[in-house]
């Protein structure tokens, strides 16, 4: 009578056993670790290790979250007489805006933030706000005598960094207007080789901000992980899940299924984070490299927008199946 229970343990063990393996022969091989050192030796299927050179992180920040993470209090300086003499007399574009938008001094004032961006002694201002619809934002450089506009671009600041007291470089979010379904997450560096400092447009990366489906991660990996596409069968999706019967619009017509576009053979991009869905599925969210060739890419910005970046030049923000269940 002793023998059945034995024979139930034999079985569910060997069942486990089973299981295991499957696990590391089928599934596991599917799937790029996570420290790439061990592994560059294996040869992948639809994915490896590509042998190019390392990304410049200090030039392009990929993980730029597509979150808030900038604070003005944590920069920004109490200084009424440099608000008052600003809007004494208020420079372009703020007296047409007040004519043509009805925007009340009230409303520019509250967006004004008191920064000394060149670190000379004399604040600056930096206005964040709207002008009709578009986040919208401006910096004028304290000359002593008059406010001189040196940066304007229609979005929202989400990061400043500091060197030697300078502002060195400026992260914007360019939301969707309109009929646009397609942002820009831009990062700028500040040149103060000439008397007033150029700030000038390093990269941009693209991304769909459609309300209703915005999927971002909410953790990154630690560090960018590079990926070489060896098939066609990747698609770039707008959110973790294969669906393509979803109606979504883009551009102003509708769009049928979440693929962004199908990536082609020869691909590189870096992972940036990592996400598994109900049914165990292994999503990462990626950065394609510029010049990526994308099929039936939904990755075109709208093309009126001043901008020396073209879609070519930009990455692609989305996400990819890495591993099926």
């Amino acid at each position: 009578m002793k023998t059945k229970p034995n024979i139930i343990f034999f079985v569910s063990a060997v069942l486990v056993v089973i299981v295991v393996l499957f696990y590391k022969i089928i599934i596991s091989p599917k799937i790029i670790e996570l420290d790439y050192e061990n592994v560059k030796e294996q040869n992948y299927e639809l994915i490896k290790i590509p042998q190019i050179p390392e990304i410049e992180t200090s030039k392009v920040d990929l993980f730029f979250p597509l979150k808030k993470e900038f604070e003005w209090a944590s920069i920004e300086k109490q200084n009424r007489n440099v608000t008052k003499r600003f809007m004494k007399n208020l420079p372009e574009p703020f007296d047409f805006w007040t004519k043509e938008y009805h925007l009340s001094t009230s409303d520019i004032e509250k967006h004004l933030h008191i920064v000394d961006v060149n670190n000379d002694g004399l604040d600056d201002v930096i206005y964040s706000g709207y002008q009709f619809d578009p986040w919208t934002t401006i910096i004028y450089l304290n000359t002593g005598e008059v406010f001189e506009r040196i940066f304007f671009d229609l979005s929202d600041i989400y990061k400043m960094t500091f060197e030697n007291g300078r502002v060195h470089k400026i992260y914007t979010i360019e939301g969707c207007c309109c009929c646009e379904s397609v942002g820009r997450k831009k990062i700028y560096i500040v040149d103060y080789s000439s008397v007033l400092p150029k700030i000038n447009l390093e990269s941009q990366l693209l991304y769909h901000c459609y309300g209703k489906y915005l999927d971002y991660p909410k953790e990154y990996f630690d560090k960018p992980r590079k990926i070489d596409f060896r098939s066609d069968m990747y698609d770039i999706r707008l959110t973790t899940a294969v669906n393509d019967t979803m109606v979504w619009d883009f551009v102003c017509e509708k769009r049928i299924g979440n693929s962004l576009g199908k990536i082609k053979a020869g691909a590189t991009g870096y992972a940036l984070s990592e996400k598994i869905d109900s049914l165990g599925q292994v999503w990462w969210y990626v950065a394609l490299c510029p010049q990526t060739e994308i099929y039936e890419s939904s990755f075109f910005p709208m093309e009126n927008r001043d901008t020396p970046y073209t879609y070519e030049e930009s990455y692609k923000l989305g996400w990819i199946l890495v591993c099926k269940m």
